[in-house]
């Protein structure tokens, strides 16, 4: 299965968890949930989503304490986050608290970890979800913001008696999709494709050879589904509402500017979205993403909810973007 809807993509990470640990999730661009997590990184990703499924907002929290680190603002929010999370942090607070922070400094890593969660119990989860994910990022700053972030959360880590560490891979691999799909002991499976997934990859080697570290790599799919507004799937919805063609650089110019018209003529206008119809060259090579699903099935015996990519779940997406008022209504 090469598509993965943001439901099937957080809910098995939930099983590792019970009702009474404490999470932290960190951010750096991305996000985590606990009982007694802490999230790391991700908030222009996956975090809001997950933060949303540990504590929903209209129903009982799966977590004691959730933490979340990032470096974007969220009052005001300097990067678009989903309306309902920035509820949550209103209506739960105590219960859920977001920590705007510089995770490539230690000391502020470490404070995340030895600041207590407010009933003065430890985080028992760390979710990882940093990283530059912006694929032209040259390797000087793939290392700072990948790899060294990543390596400076794991020795911290290391050094608290945590339940589980789990690092978010995203899907940077050169996979041939019409041959097979790739499971984890494929050795073709884990060609880096490109400087962002050369040093994701290495993110991940080197937490593995921190000592005492109960490591759980979460290789991800691409994401899709309500509250993704960025990725590839969500730029390939934009294209094919924009009947995208092959000269690139003219296509995209045609497109983010008819885009620009669609968004400004709108009734009501849409004066800022972070949807995009622009498209790098990368996107539109013949490459794709093919993992075997089944060894995370058989770990946490899940089914998924969402397995087939839909034009119903299209219309459910577009949907999720006018609730957000980052999609015109008309």
């Amino acid at each position: 299965m090469s598509l993965f809807s943001v439901r099937f993509t957080l809910r098995p990470l939930c099983r590792l968890i019970s009702r009474c640990d404490r999470v932290l999730i960190y951010a750096l661009p991305f996000a985590v949930y606990v009982p007694r997590p802490p999230l790391i990184g991700g908030m222009n990703a996956l975090a809001a989503s997950l933060a949303l499924h540990l504590h929903p907002l209209d129903g009982e929290p799966l977590v004691a304490h959730l933490r979340i680190v990032d470096k974007f603002s969220m009052f005001p929010p300097t990067t678009h986050v989903l309306s309902d999370f920035l509820k949550l942090l209103k209506e739960r607070e105590g219960a859920v608290e977001y920590r705007q922070a510089n995770l490539t400094v230690a000391s502020t890593v470490s404070k995340c970890f030895t600041d207590p969660a407010p009933n003065g119990q430890p985080y028992t989860h760390i979710f990882d979800l940093t990283g530059e994910s912006t694929h032209d990022r040259p390797a000087e700053v793939q290392i700072a913001q990948t790899f060294s972030v990543s390596l400076l959360i794991g020795k911290e880590a290391a050094k608290h008696s945590i339940k589980a560490y789990v690092r978010s891979l995203s899907s940077y691999y050169d996979h041939d999709t019409e041959k097979k799909s790739y499971t984890e002991d494929d050795p073709d499976g884990w060609t880096p494709l490109g400087v962002r997934g050369t040093w994701w990859h290495e993110s991940v080697r080197a937490l593995a050879s921190i000592p005492n570290l109960p490591l759980v790599v979460i290789r991800k799919a691409y994401v899709y589904g309500p509250g993704v507004p960025r990725g590839d799937v969500t730029t390939c919805i934009l294209l094919g509402l924009l009947k995208f063609d092959d000269m690139v650089e003219e296509v995209n110019e045609l497109h983010t500017s008819k885009w620009t018209e669609i968004i400004t003529q709108a009734s009501p206008p849409v004066p800022s979205t972070p949807l995009s119809p622009y498209a790098p060259r990368y996107q539109l090579e013949r490459r794709g993403c093919a993992l075997n699903g089944q060894k995370l099935k058989e770990i946490v015996g899940y089914t998924p909810k969402y397995p087939r990519f839909s034009v119903e779940t299209v219309k459910e997406t577009i949907d999720s973007w006018k609730a957000e008022g980052i999609w015109p209504q008309t």
